[in-house]
């Protein structure tokens, strides 16, 4: 089953091509949500980020602006994210563990 995806804004932009990526993804998220019978579900997203060498405060805006996009997609199916855990390696992947119903 195909979904047509929104476009979300975007907080720093995004060239095609990581656009290309970042819809994949979401593509793959909508496909692999477990129906909505009312039971928590987890979906486990990996990431590369941006920052190598964390600050002492920084946003990493590819980061966030991938999973903007992706939660957003999910919310937008009626989907509710209850929690979001994440784990970070070296500043640069993150493994993202979202909860939703």
């Amino acid at each position: 089953m195909s979904h047509k995806l929104p476009k979300p804004p975007l907080f720093g932009g995004s060239s095609d091509k990581q656009q290309a990526l970042i819809d994949n993804a979401a593509q793959q998220a909508l496909q692999n949500l477990a129906s909505q019978d009312g039971l928590t579900h987890v979906l486990l997203l990996v990431s590369n980020g941006k920052i190598s060498r964390p600050q002492t405060l920084a946003v990493d805006e590819k980061y966030s602006s991938e999973l903007d996009q992706v939660l957003s997609y999910i919310q937008n199916q009626g989907r509710e994210i209850v929690d979001i855990k994440f784990d970070n390696e070296a500043g640069i992947l993150y493994r993202t563990l979202v909860l939703y119903k």
